[in-house]
């Protein structure tokens, strides 16, 4: 188990998960590892975050770490901040199989780049999401929860902008934006061991 890890909500054998990674230069930021699982209720979609490692990591060394927090969450499928330090982060996940496949925010379309691309046309994207599934989340980090207030709506400029720290929350949103290359778990809440529906 490394060493720092929050658990609010322990691995089940049963579901898949998500591990993201926004990663720091361990020095102004941190580097923020969450566990998230997804489900159907209902016909909405549900995001449960389950456990959290942050601080002041290198980016080489999170790549390990958020394989040992993806093994022991079922082999859960890992993706990450790709830009600047990401590409630290992919180089120590190259021995790890279940990883994030980029795909086009616009077209849909799959490529062979790993990890999500933060860009300002992608940020946006990734508000939009978070925003989409803010009133269907459980999280109980309050370091996640006090982030949300940082970032703000810019009125002249019409997009989103941080003003304070927002790694927790940008490990949030790429999660969101990446939930779409996992299985959904299907059924209903604390449902998940039963074979039929």
């Amino acid at each position: 188990l490394p060493n720092g890890l929050h658990i609010w909500i322990a691995p089940d054998k049963e579901l898949k998960y998500l591990v993201s990674i926004d990663p720091g230069v361990a020095i102004e930021s941190e580097t923020v590892i969450t566990v998230w699982q997804f489900y159907l209720k209902e016909g909405q979609e549900y995001a449960k975050y389950c456990a959290a490692l942050g601080g002041l990591i290198m980016p080489e060394r999170a790549g390990e770490l958020a394989i040992d927090v993806a093994r022991l969450y079922n082999g859960a499928m890992i993706t990450w901040d790709a830009a600047s330090q990401g590409l630290a982060v992919a180089s120590a996940l190259k021995r790890y199989g279940n990883v994030y496949m980029r795909k086009d925010v616009y077209s849909g379309k799959m490529s062979s780049e790993v990890g999500w691309l933060s860009t300002p046309r992608t940020r946006q994207f990734m508000y939009s999401q978070m925003c989409k599934m803010l009133p269907n989340m459980t999280c109980y980090d309050i370091r996640a929860v006090s982030q949300l207030k940082n970032i703000r709506w810019d009125s002249n400029r019409k997009r989103l902008f941080a003003v304070g720290m927002d790694d927790y929350h940008d490990s949030m949103a790429i999660a969101m934006c990446c939930r779409d290359s996992m299985p959904v778990t299907r059924g209903f809440a604390f449902q998940a061991g039963r074979k039929s529906w």
